[in-house]
């Protein structure tokens, strides 16, 4: 087993909250106790906090002012901002990818979308997974470094609503079909519109989701106040 470096150790911390703050295990507005977290995984508070600081550059993490972190809340003007720049990325990355995508890749993605066909019987994280790499894949296409980096990041503040909206509102996921016929019909202009659509109507169920649901996580709905 390679020695537990400093940096190993930062980067295990990290992912392992992220997860959890992704997942929802770790509560929108919950505090993230430094000491309690450091005993946890037997270590001193310097990479614990080097961990929250990249959490924090990310927007999983709030600090606040002699308090230390908290979990990033989630309020609907963080959801508007949030798809409001999904809207303008992915809907160009789905029109550069309908002429761009060969026939395999195309089956793949066909493929990889058979499981929300009947979303409310699908493992949840299997679906997630499944939403998650759609979209990636789309930004792969770009073959531009900057917009797949941007992707990635957007992605992973999506994920934590979708497990949100799992947990408590399968019924309102959001398939792909009308995106994926676009692509198979090799229509740019097509695919750019019904990713955008695709976005806006998630965006809106989000909002509506999190607007109806108020103190199941403490305010979701408030920005925080530092």
């Amino acid at each position: 087993m390679p020695p537990r470096t400093p940096q190993r150790l930062t980067d295990r911390i990290y992912k392992e909250l992220r997860s959890e703050i992704i997942t929802c295990k770790l509560a929108p507005g919950a505090p993230l106790n430094e000491l309690e977290v450091a005993r946890r995984f037997r270590t001193s508070r310097t990479p614990i906090r080097e961990a929250c600081n990249r959490l924090t550059h990310q927007r999983f993490l709030v600090s606040v002012p002699n308090k230390g972190h908290i979990v990033a809340p989630i309020s609907v003007k963080d959801i508007l901002s949030l798809y409001q720049l999904r809207f303008i990325v992915e809907t160009a990355c789905a029109e550069s990818a309908a002429t761009r995508l060969n026939r395999t890749e195309i089956e793949e993605l066909e493929e990889l979308l058979s499981l929300e066909k009947n979303p409310e019987e699908a493992d949840k994280d299997e679906l997630i997974e499944m939403n998650k790499k759609f979209h990636r894949r789309l930004a792969d296409v770009s073959r531009n470094e900057r917009i797949i980096d941007l992707v990635d990041l957007l992605l992973l503040e999506s994920v934590r609503l979708d497990y949100f909206l799992m947990d408590y509102h399968p019924s309102e996921w959001t398939t792909h079909s009308e995106i994926m016929a676009a692509l198979k019909a090799r229509d740019g202009a097509r695919a750019r519109l019904a990713m955008g659509g695709h976005i806006q109507l998630t965006q809106e169920r989000m909002s509506k989701v999190f607007s109806s649901e108020v103190g199941l996580f403490g305010s979701l709905k408030a920005d925080v106040q530092l």
